[in-house]
């Protein structure tokens, strides 16, 4: 972490409560992105339409667009890859992660990660600014796209991970072992048609290959997160 600028831009400062921010805001993302810590490697990735470079690391690395810069900062460019990965012209599956089995380079799936926060516009800062919900819907859209809050992947593991380690990492003080909060977010878990005026939905496409068009649908949500201290 200290390669990417992390712990420059988080340690000597005069406040210790900003380090500790940054840290958990991460690790609040790293959460849901590795599925509760134990994937870094994109499950079904090799089926998504931007295969072969789907995400990998702690906080998932997608799209060619994201893995150019972090093989120009590390210099990885070697010459000899495989073929699916000629436009890149390193090959991820070695240097940062081939499954979930034990095929991952350790150190790369970290510093992947703070690669992307300390280069992603306006990230650091926003993992620096605090710990409400509000800093946590900040950094899932740097981590996720600046896109309308009901298409944020993982919201609610993200918010619950937040309260959770509020209470591990800070001095603020829960009176029981939940706390209810309350979110906007998408909610079906997946999309649904969406419908016109009269109620009918809406079709694109060209005939004969028309189908519905989908979308997920905002709504308000309350959940109650646990900040029971668990142990491995």
């Amino acid at each position: 972490m200290r390669k990417n600028g992390i712990n420059r831009s988080i340690l000597g400062r005069e406040s210790m409560e900003l380090t500790r921010f940054a840290y958990f805001i991460f690790l609040s993302h790293v959460i849901p992105e590795t599925g509760r810590l134990s994937l870094v490697k994109e499950i079904g990735g090799e089926q998504k339409s931007y295969s072969p470079y789907y995400g990998r690391g702690l906080i998932q690395l997608t799209h060619l667009e994201n893995y150019e810069p972090y093989g120009n900062f590390r210099k990885f460019h070697s010459g000899v890859v495989p073929e699916k990965f000629h436009a890149l012209g390193w090959d991820p599956d070695v240097l940062i992660a081939k499954d979930n089995s034990g095929a991952q380079n350790t150190d790369n799936c970290v510093d992947s990660a703070c690669f992307y926060v300390v280069k992603r516009s306006g990230m650091l800062s926003h993992v620096d600014a605090g710990v409400t919900q509000d800093d946590a819907i900040k950094a899932s859209k740097d981590v996720n796209g600046y896109v309308a809050i009901e298409n944020l992947n993982g919201l609610e593991v993200r918010l619950q991970s937040v309260v959770y380690l509020r209470n591990i990492l800070t001095d603020e003080i829960f009176k029981s072992e939940q706390v209810a909060i309350t979110f906007d977010w998408r909610g079906n878990s997946t999309k649904e048609p969406v419908l016109n005026a009269q109620g009918v939905p809406v079709m694109e496409g060209h005939p004969p290959h028309q189908h519905p068009k989908k979308k997920f649908y905002k709504t308000t949500h309350t959940i109650n997160a646990s900040i029971e201290r668990q142990t491995p």
